[in-house]
């Protein structure tokens, strides 16, 4: 393909032709699977980054992607049945032209791709006067499109911008020969901001992982079982005061006693894993739903602009956006319950609480005393039975 000061459709011999040819297609079939590589990626991508997809017309999914993959298979379609392609200065494929005999046997040519190439609107390769009649340059090929790359003439471009504000001069493709105009520039700038600020806000929600909502759950046990211990140390004292105000006690219904407090331990312990794992999703749910809000509200600050000024203020309001602060207020845990629990048993708090024991999980001195000795509620003032007797009155 040519590299000449101005872009170029070539015609010679078979071969070139059908180099040509091979070279376009190539082109066309590589942008498209990229696209459908995008595409893909973005159905994995999280709740945020596909709903500003949605309402992005230049996503992989958007309506000027459909109105691009439409473009690249008209062009594979029109080489297949012996176009020409052209290419711009970049040797990016651009459009085809087809030859055909047209009224009382005049040359005439089919066209599909960009318009700005097209030689029945006035593109003449000698001039290399991109954009033809329209002056209208839509940026670097079908594939890179500026919001205008649907508008094909001046009334559509009024459609745009309102009635009579179509002016030739007013787009350019940023090269130094036709430079973007400063309202094309504004809202380049706008774009930039807006997915400089996406990429911040998808970062910093990648820092809530697994592993932060496992140690929240994980915070919430620890806060919690120092209260279960001290709780189940409590219920024992309350069994024995229980024994000591009916004055009598049998061995047999002390262990069903005992028996149904450690039953009701393991219940306990089960129940504040549970709690733990409620708070950990409580918090994840709130997490999700701030990341959609500020999705949301990122989207909103771009659109409806339709002057340097206003555009411009959009661009402000976005790079101000404090992702860095919002998201710093979630990183701080919720407020921690405090658990009841052994709700349903008589408690009694020992009036000197062993320190070890409430805030080191060590058992206390009421159950360490109970633990590898022949009587082991003497420590709680109740005596062996007597000899021959399951039954001890308590004084």
């Amino acid at each position: 393909m040519s590299s000449d000061s101005s872009p170029t459709q070539t015609y010679g011999s078979t071969q070139e032709q059908q180099q040509n040819q091979s070279d376009a297609v190539e082109q066309l079939q590589r942008k498209t699977t990229q696209e459908e590589k995008d595409r893909e990626a973005l159905k994995s991508a999280n709740a945020v980054d596909r709903f500003i997809a949605n309402r992005n017309p230049f996503s992989p999914d958007g309506f000027v992607s459909r109105i691009n993959r439409n473009h690249r298979n008209n062009m594979m379609e029109a080489i297949a049945q012996g176009g020409e392609p052209i290419f711009d200065n970049a040797g990016q494929i651009q459009g085809v032209q087809t030859p055909v005999k047209g009224l009382f046997g005049l040359d005439q040519f089919e066209y599909v791709g960009n318009p700005d190439y097209n030689i029945n609107a006035g593109y003449d390769q000698n001039v290399g006067n991109v954009g033809g009649n329209y002056g209208q340059v839509l940026g670097a090929g079908a594939d890179t499109p500026t919001a205008l790359s649907i508008a094909n003439t001046p009334a559509e471009l009024d459609a745009y911008y309102g009635r009579g504000a179509y002016d030739p001069s007013r787009t350019g493709g940023g090269s130094p020969s036709m430079p973007m105009s400063e309202l094309d520039q504004a809202r380049s700038a706008r774009a930039d901001a807006l997915r400089n600020k996406q990429s911040e806000l998808a970062t910093a929600f990648g820092s809530f992982t697994d592993d932060y909502y496992n140690d929240l759950g994980t915070s919430y046990s620890e806060f919690n079982t120092p209260l279960l211990d001290t709780a189940y140390d409590d219920a024992v004292r309350g069994i024995w005061d229980g024994f000591k105000g009916a004055g009598l006690m049998t061995s047999q219904g002390l262990n069903t006693q005992m028996a149904n407090l450690d039953a009701q331990k393991a219940i306990e312990q089960q129940r504040l894993k549970d709690s733990a794992s409620t708070y950990a999703m409580d918090q994840r749910g709130q997490i999700d739903k701030e990341r959609t809000k500020l999705g949301e509200q990122l989207s909103a600050l771009a659109g409806g602009a339709t002057d340097i000024d206003s555009i411009n203020q959009q661009t402000n309001d976005i790079t101000n956006f404090d992702v860095a602060g919002k998201i710093n207020k979630l990183k701080s845990p919720n407020v921690k319950s405090s658990m009841d629990f052994f709700s349903d048993f008589n408690k009694v708090a020992d009036s000197s609480t062993d320190p070890t024991a409430t805030f080191t999980n060590t058992p206390s001195q009421t159950s360490q005393s109970m633990m590898g000795v022949k009587n082991p509620y003497e420590s709680l003032g109740i005596q062996t039975p007597y000899s021959g007797s399951s039954t001890k009155v308590i004084t």
